[in-house]
């Protein structure tokens, strides 16, 4: 276990949980969101997915918690294994948005861009989480 001085936190920590909550607040703004926010084009894809548009919130939140719990904790394991799991919901979530992005003319490529991004973003925290 890692003692933590919460007074003095290195860059490192302060991006992996700041990258965290991010998730944590991004899935519970999911999970509140209304039909509106689901019914662009581009959502077309993850709004039909099983229990989509809440389980897509829930899923993210849930991942942001266990990464939350590790880092509180001290343990690097289960505050990477939340960030991986980040990383591979962004992909996921990019992937529903690029396959509807490329069967609609409609749908931007704004999502596609943003979340792969943000899943690179979730894969440098998991790879600076390491031991």
């Amino acid at each position: 276990m890692i003692r933590r001085d919460w007074r003095n936190l290195s860059a490192g920590d302060a991006l992996i949980s700041t990258l965290l909550a991010y998730g944590l607040v991004w899935g519970a703004v999911t999970i509140s969101g209304k039909g509106e926010r689901w019914s662009g084009p581009a959502f077309a894809i993850a709004r039909d997915m099983v229990g989509g548009p809440a389980s897509w919130g829930v899923a993210l939140a849930s991942f942001s918690v266990l990464g939350l719990i590790g880092w509180v904790s001290g343990s690097r394991t289960v505050v990477q294994a939340g960030l991986v799991m980040c990383t591979l919901w962004s992909a996921a979530f990019a992937y529903a948005l690029f396959a509807a992005a490329n069967s609609n003319p409609q749908a931007t490529w704004t999502g596609v861009v943003t979340w792969s991004f943000h899943g690179l973003l979730f894969l440098a925290a998991a790879r600076r989480a390491r031991w």
